[in-house]
């Protein structure tokens, strides 16, 4: 949250109208994330939904190198 707001204002030159939005928005999806694997680890086990998790988070990270515009953050 902390990396995102940072890049935000300082690379992408947010205003903190818009990050503040953004942090609200990360955590609700991080609210239904943790839900959302909590339940799929009972049901699949933990290591292949964090194994999962871990491949999502990878992708996510090749994703944000490329990020350029605001509708893209």
């Amino acid at each position: 949250m902390l990396a995102a707001t940072l890049f935000g204002s300082q690379v992408l030159q947010f205003p903190t109208e818009k990050l503040i939005i953004c942090i609200l928005i990360i955590q609700l999806v991080a609210i239904a994330g943790a839900y959302i694997m909590a339940k799929l680890s009972e049901r699949f086990g933990n290591f292949k939904i964090l194994m999962f998790v871990v491949v999502i988070w990878i992708a996510v990270c090749i994703a944000a190198y490329f990020i350029t515009t605001e509708i893209e953050f």
